[in-house]
């Protein structure tokens, strides 16, 4: 715990300088009391101002030294051990930051309930949102997400007041029944509580609301894999930011929509309908229609449907890709060169071809044919794809090529690159 904090229940103090040091551009003030609250506990630390002789400085920065708070502060000139000066917090961010942490202690019960193995590796916020990052050995879906957002907005909805007890390590640890490991290492000193009736209870130095009803929304917007079986949840409790990101789904999102579409529009009628495929189709479509007036439960109806969506284009993706290399294969497979010689060249000229279709023909053709070199251009002339097993120098080929400007990369095997032309160059 901080020696000098006294910023849980007051917005402002008056105090006096302690210490100072003055450096070029700023003041590092030493504070007898101090209402900031430096970043720690996965906080970030307040904004605010010093106020010394009727002026206003502004606050860089805060730290923690020797368990005391070091203020970054507008330089000042004319301070002295012993100085009154006024410390004043921004409350409107501190009180978004106090919401946010209050909730970050929701969900990171939740996920201990919901996953009685999961560890914390972390988290973080700021007036903006949270972020958890946790170990945990089941995988995680939007379904998953919805669940364990549905669990921590039933806690956000109970009358559940803040309690502080400050208690020993020891019994903390005895009769609390909560971990006092930090780093592998126990900790010492006394030690705060927060607590929310019988919603949450966690040791913690930071701030938070009053009473958890004061957190008017949670919406867990985004999560991610950040190694091996740890994810990074991401979460709202601001309306105005839920409506923010339900946007970005109209814009990003919908938008990547629309290309997974075509896509599929391009390929059903050569390669086969898919019956699931066009289901959740319907079923996004049907929901983007009825986005006015939205909460969270249409954000997640959303997520888990794009979530679907992507799921499924890839599996019939593999279908596509599977019947294509079967074109390619018997396109490909007894084709002769187009010069002939001790090395024979193959020029290659196809569809839209994919990068990955490219390299195919160029394997399936060497594979059948020593001293070759194999190039392929698709249809439309912008791409462009070498190989090599003699003595052409792939890359040498393509940077000098007779008709077409390349500008890519490779090596004397393989190169690749996208083809230029003159009105591209000017």
């Amino acid at each position: 715990m901080l020696k000098d904090f006294k910023g849980y229940g007051l917005k402002e103090i008056v105090t006096e300088v302690t210490e100072f040091l003055q450096k070029e551009d700023f003041t590092l003030l030493y504070l007898k009391e101090t209402v900031f609250f430096p970043e720690s506990a996965g906080q970030i630390g307040d904004s605010g101002i010093i106020i010394f002789d009727e002026i206003e400085y502004k606050i860089i920065g805060l730290a923690i030294s020797d368990n005391k708070v070091v203020h970054k502060v507008e330089k000042i000139n004319n301070i002295k051990v012993g100085s009154p000066i006024k410390a004043k917090i921004d409350s409107e961010k501190r009180y978004a930051v106090s919401k946010n942490h209050s909730a970050a202690h929701l969900l990171f019960d939740t996920l201990r309930e919901m996953f009685p193995t999961s560890v914390g590796k972390g988290y973080f916020n700021d007036e903006y949102g949270l972020r958890i990052d946790m170990q945990i050995e089941e995988k995680i879906d939007w379904g998953t997400a919805y669940i364990i957002n549905k669990r921590v907005t039933e806690k956000r909805r109970t009358v559940s007041y803040k309690e502080e007890i400050i208690v020993d390590a020891k019994t903390a640890k005895e009769q609390y029944n909560l971990s006092i490991e930090f780093n592998n290492k126990e900790i010492e000193g006394d030690l705060r509580i927060v607590k929310f009736g019988d919603v949450s209870m966690q040791l913690c130095s930071g701030t938070h609301v009053d009473n958890l009803l004061e957190i008017p929304e949670f919406v867990i917007v985004n999560f991610e894999t950040k190694g091996k079986n740890i994810y990074r949840f991401y979460a709202i409790t601001e309306t105005p930011y839920l409506y923010k990101y339900l946007d970005s789904l109209q814009t990003d999102e919908w938008a990547e929509m629309l290309v997974v579409d075509a896509r599929y529009e391009t390929y059903k009628n050569k390669y086969g309908r898919d019956e699931m495929l066009e289901s959740v189709f319907d079923n996004f479509f049907a929901l983007k229609k009825d986005l006015e007036g939205s909460n969270r439960d249409t954000f997640f109806k959303l997520k888990i449907l794009i979530s679907d969506l992507r799921k499924n284009m890839e599996r019939y993706m593999l279908m596509v890709e599977s019947k294509r290399k079967d074109e390619l294969y018997k396109k490909y497979i007894d084709i002769k060169p187009d010069i002939a010689g001790e090395n024979n060249i193959f020029i290659i000229k196809d569809g839209d071809l994919e990068t990955k279709e490219m390299n195919f023909i160029c394997d399936l053709i060497l594979k059948n044919n020593s001293n070759s070199y194999v190039e392929v251009i698709d249809k439309f002339e912008t791409k462009f794809f070498c190989k090599s097993n003699c003595s052409i120098i792939a890359i040498e080929r393509m940077k000098n090529h007779d008709k077409f400007n390349v500008e890519g990369g490779g090596n004397a095997k393989t190169a690749q690159g996208k083809i230029i032309w003159r009105d591209e160059l000017n």
